[in-house]
């Protein structure tokens, strides 16, 4: 049964106020938890390589999921990994050994919990991890789930509904059911032990299909696994909201995953001031470029004027070089009267027109004395 439903906070209660997710869930200790934002697998790892070295101690959950050892029930991850669907729902202490937490279980007292050792072991071995993943895969199988090799614009695998969804689905979407207890420590254990976008997916996944569906999933169990999701790794999902405000310095939660919270906070305002940064080199490439566009297209432009006008001076230079070649001055052709036929009228040395009748007059005049007498 699911008992976050109907749980409330006790009135004046200020301490620690740990609303209780029972069966799976923490229910002392403590508390963890924290956020993420689609960075990649690879980038914690190295990040996690800088701050802490590899486990110098071997731990049982270490060698659980390495293969060397058997869980407190005397089984390996390999049978487990090999159960049926039915298994998996009526078996309720293998959950704890496949995605261990740093809380405490009332389920499975003996179950072994997150330490330094365990987050350094699985954050620095890909071998771990991976195996991880397998367990996750195997867990979406039996909710009706496929993890696609696909990823979303942010970076996120995409994970879709299998053809078995309509019946599987029923392992889990129904009211007080006990696997939404596991999901949120699914959620959580993926984000602690690096596998941060599958678990970011999945949660999204969930939310989805549940939106409007309160009669189904609870919205106390919803806000468990929004806060599996989303709170800072050193707050666990059971502490209220007005504990985790009134924790400003995070001093609550493990040390290793309070350390670990803070370089990952540096980190991302590092990421913010490189990329605000990088944008500020592209604005300024950009303009710099369209000042070199605006003067080459200036200059192109005042060529091709140059060449125009250039043009233009060479065909009328080379008009008048005509008119010059010819020899004669130009008429124009308005002056001009065409000789009718049988006109005997001559052009003088001035280019104008005379007759028969001028020239004998102009004889006459020029045979005359000075007091008009020939």
């Amino acid at each position: 049964m699911d008992r976050l439903d109907g749980e409330k906070d006790e009135p004046g209660v200020q301490s620690h106020k740990v609303e209780q997710e029972s069966d799976e869930s923490s229910n002392s200790p403590p508390p963890t938890k924290r956020q993420r934002t689609g960075d990649s697998d690879e980038d914690d790892m190295s990040m996690v390589q800088d701050f802490i070295q590899p486990p110098k101690h071997q731990n049982v959950l270490i060698s659980f999921y390495s293969g060397q050892t058997k869980d407190s029930e005397g089984r390996w991850l390999s049978d487990i990994l090999n159960w049926t669907d039915e298994t998996l729902e009526y078996e309720h202490s293998f959950i704890q050994w496949l995605f261990p937490l740093p809380e405490f279980s009332m389920v499975n007292p003996d179950a072994p919990l997150i330490n330094r050792d365990v987050f350094a072991a699985f954050h620095t071995s890909p071998e771990l991890m991976a195996r991880l993943k397998k367990s996750f895969i195997r867990m979406l199988g039996f909710y009706g789930f496929q993890l696609t090799d696909v990823v979303d614009e942010k970076g996120l695998p995409i994970i879709v509904k299998s053809p078995a969804f309509r019946h599987k689905s029923k392992n889990w979407l129904m009211m007080s059911n006990h696997n939404h207890l596991r999901i949120s420590r699914i959620i959580r254990c993926l984000r602690i032990l690096g596998l941060e976008s599958e678990a970011i997916a999945f949660y999204n996944t969930l939310s989805a299909i549940i939106t409007g569906k309160t009669q189904i999933v609870s919205c106390r169990s919803a806000d468990y696994w929004r806060r599996a999701a989303e709170r800072p790794l050193n707050w666990e999902p059971s502490l209220s909201e007005d504990v985790c405000q009134a924790d400003s310095k995070r001093a609550l939660g493990p040390d290793f995953l309070r350390e670990y919270e803070k370089l990952k906070k540096s980190r991302d305002l590092q990421k913010k001031h490189d990329l605000k940064n990088a944008q500020k080199e592209e604005r300024e490439a950009a303009w710099l470029l369209t000042k070199e566009q605006i003067a080459v297209e200036k200059s192109t432009s005042q060529h091709e004027r140059d060449d125009s006008n250039s043009k233009g001076k060479e065909a009328a230079s080379r008009t008048s070089i005509e008119a010059v070649g010819q020899g004669e001055p130009q008429r124009s052709e308005g002056n001009h009267k065409p000789l009718a036929e049988g006109d005997t009228s001559t052009t003088n040395e001035r280019g104008e027109l005379t007759s028969a009748s001028d020239k004998a007059m102009q004889e006459h005049f020029s045979r005359m004395g000075p007091n008009g007498s020939e």
